[in-house]
């Protein structure tokens, strides 16, 4: 009994030396089974990912969320407060240690946040640290993709081999994707009658339809009109 005693308090000063406080803050007392455990935890938070899926497409910026779970020294989830056993909850972008993020975490331990990814053209990797009240760290990493898909375009007149005289009308829309009708990712939509000064942009409503006419009377013989969507990651689809 005098053995386990002994082993408790020289956990408990070596404890306290690392975190910089007093000894009466390091040591509660009186002792219970929760400060025991606390203080003999040897086993590192975990970190989960829920969203995005690993090796997802990312667009021009992404929303992670994801949990922390901490263990006590039987291996056991903690159950009570979040705070009352993980200090913090942390995130970066792979080789960028330095500019870790604190994250605000829930009661129960969700976390979420977004990043602006749109200047990124290749994989990205985003790491998450919990670290809990014994100094024990735990870490999850996610790699994700950027999106190399342009935007789903059509164009609705002219008709492909279509006659024209003074005025054309430039018609279509344009969306994130064939399955997704969504205009949100769309940077802009261009058009111009190629070997002419015929240029411009075009606006798009709410669904993504655009229309315009083009004065072309200075025009003669066959002319190529092209239109081009770009999205907010620098992808095009003409």
């Amino acid at each position: 009994m005098r053995l386990l005693k002994r082993s408790v308090i020289l956990r408990c000063a070596f404890h306290t030396v690392l975190s910089a406080t007093v000894f009466l803050s390091g040591c509660p007392s009186p002792f219970d089974a929760s400060t025991l455990s606390l203080l003999e935890d040897r086993n590192a938070p975990e970190v989960v990912f829920t969203a995005p899926a690993a090796s997802a497409a990312f667009k021009s910026s992404l929303t992670v969320t994801g949990s922390v779970v901490d263990y006590d020294g039987d291996g056991q989830p903690r159950a009570g407060a979040f705070s009352s056993y993980i200090s913090s909850v942390a995130y970066y972008l792979d080789g960028a240690e330095n500019e870790a993020l604190e994250l605000d975490v829930s009661s129960s331990g969700g976390f979420s946040f977004t990043l602006a990814t749109a200047d990124y053209d290749s994989q990205i990797t985003i790491v998450v640290t919990a670290t809990d009240r014994n100094g024990n760290v735990g870490s999850a990493s996610l790699t994700l993709a950027p999106d190399a898909e342009g935007p789903f375009l059509a164009i609705t007149s002219p008709q492909e081999r279509d006659e024209y005289g003074t005025l054309v009308t430039l018609a279509g829309y344009v969306a994130e994707s064939s399955d997704d009708t969504s205009t949100a990712e769309i940077a802009s939509v261009a058009y111009e009658i190629r070997g002419s000064a015929i240029t411009g942009a075009l606006h798009i409503d709410a669904k993504g339809a655009f229309s315009t006419r083009l004065d072309v009377s200075d025009l003669s013989g066959s002319q190529t009109v092209a239109v081009t969507a770009t999205d907010l990651n620098g992808n095009e689809t003409a």
